[in-house]
């Protein structure tokens, strides 16, 4: 330990054990200057504090047991009933260098992906300056923090400015950096409600908008390890604004680099405690290239197979409405695809389906892999229960202006009857 007068504090090498004996916090270097005028004051000023080659061991034995450094929180607590003074903390400049973080609960398992109970955080670097800190406020601009954790994800550069208050709190000018990656949020601001007098904030309002932000699925792939390989990168720009029981998305766009993927559209979310119940979509523009129906999918692994006949569709197009009030599910739109188009006005009620399919020139041959059809057009109204198979019924009402079979083309047929077992009643 060594003292630079009339202000600044120096330790080297320094050791801190835990209660069970265990390596709590080490660094190469600790020091911290104070500003000696605001100790004359109700106010704490530490101009600097620099910390290299930290080694920290955050341990709980279960879940519901108190940190291993709870004896130090406790032994700052006053031990008589006189009031304690409020908390008004800076400091101007907070350098860390060459750290690292760990975090156990012994109770829980670990595993091979990100496990929130076992954290081990590496390469731990960044600069913050803590304006302000009271019992009710929080001043803190991170100018940057970069890690390693040992499961796989890499924080390259993170850099934002955090402002928090009793009824708010907001997020200022977020750049955030991974591998491959790049997220920037001009405002993120969220609304606290203490109303019941508990003095826990919960949230009331929010809203955020994101832009220039670039995603490459693979850098998440420690969360998700499904996402591995995923390299293809999809450019993001979306505003968000809500509360505690409904989101909107005013705006989002993406694209993927290679434009296979392209979606430009806006909706909503309603929440029913904490059920999905109302959701709502207008699809301004949206194109799925085979490639981009096959790398979404790729996460899902064999929790979700796509249908073969999606696929045979190739490329697809869709601009419309889908929808669902939490009985009543619904589409209508236009699609555009390599086999042909269609307008769907569909709804879905329990196990009912119903709805109009305004088709022109759909190659049926190439959806089903039916040698013997052809082309079809048709304007037909439909109603069908659910689930669908080789032996459900679908009733059937309308036109087909053409459809082609073995060979023939038929024009101009009206249909009135109901359709099982590969056979059409009339």
């Amino acid at each position: 330990m060594s003292f630079s007068l009339p202000n600044r504090v120096i330790l080297d090498d320094f050791l801190v054990h835990d209660q069970s004996s265990n390596e709590m916090l080490k660094a190469s270097r600790l020091s911290a200057s104070v500003s000696v005028l605001s100790l004359l004051s109700d106010k704490i000023d530490i101009t600097s504090v620099q910390l290299f080659g930290m080694q920290a061991h955050i341990i709980k034995e279960t879940a519901d047991s108190p940190y291993n450094f709870q004896f130090i929180v406790d032994s700052l607590q006053s031990d008589d009933n006189q009031p304690q003074k409020p908390l008004n903390l800076s400091i101007r400049s907070i350098i860390i260098r060459n750290g690292s973080l760990r975090y156990d609960v012994l109770s829980e398992p670990d595993r091979s992906h990100f496990c929130p109970s076992h954290i081990s955080v590496k390469n731990l670097s960044g600069h913050f300056i803590l304006n302000k800190l009271t019992d009710n406020d929080l001043r803190l601009k991170v100018k940057r923090i970069s890690f390693n954790e040992s499961k796989g994800f890499t924080l390259k550069d993170c850099a934002f400015s955090l402002e928090v208050d009793s009824t708010s709190a907001t997020i200022n000018d977020l750049h955030l950096q991974l591998p491959n990656s790049n997220l920037k949020a001009e405002d993120i601001h969220v609304d606290f409600n203490s109303s019941d007098g508990s003095g826990n904030r919960s949230i009331q309002a929010y809203n955020a908008s994101f832009y220039d932000t670039r995603i490459c699925p693979s850098d998440l792939s420690s969360f998700l390890p499904s996402l591995k390989g995923h390299n293809y990168s999809y450019n993001l720009s979306t505003s968000i604004t809500g509360n505690y029981d409904r989101l909107v998305i005013p705006s989002i766009q993406v694209e993927s680099d290679d434009g296979e993927l392209k979606l430009k559209g806006n909706g909503k979310i309603d929440f029913a405690k904490t059920t999905l119940s109302q959701w709502f979509a207008h699809i301004e523009e949206l194109h799925m290239g085979v490639l981009a129906i096959n790398r979404l999918s790729e996460p899902l692994g064999s929790k979700v197979k796509i249908p073969a006949t999606l696929m045979r569709l190739g490329d697809i197009a869709f601009t419309g409405d889908i929808g669902s009030d939490g009985q009543r599910s619904s589409l209508m739109g236009k699609f555009q695809t390599d086999a042909g188009n269609a307008e769907l006005a569909v709804d879905k009620k329990g196990n009912l389906l119903t709805g109009r399919i305004l088709a022109e020139g759909l190659d049926l041959r190439r959806i089903t892999e039916e040698a013997d059809l052809g082309e079809l057009s048709t304007d037909l109204y439909i109603e069908a229960q659910l689930p669908f198979s080789k032996e459900m019924a679908l009733q059937a009402n309308g036109t087909i202006s053409h459809f082609d079979y073995k060979g023939y083309a038929y024009q101009n047929i009206n249909v009135n009857g109901q359709y099982s077992n590969k056979f059409f009643e009339f």
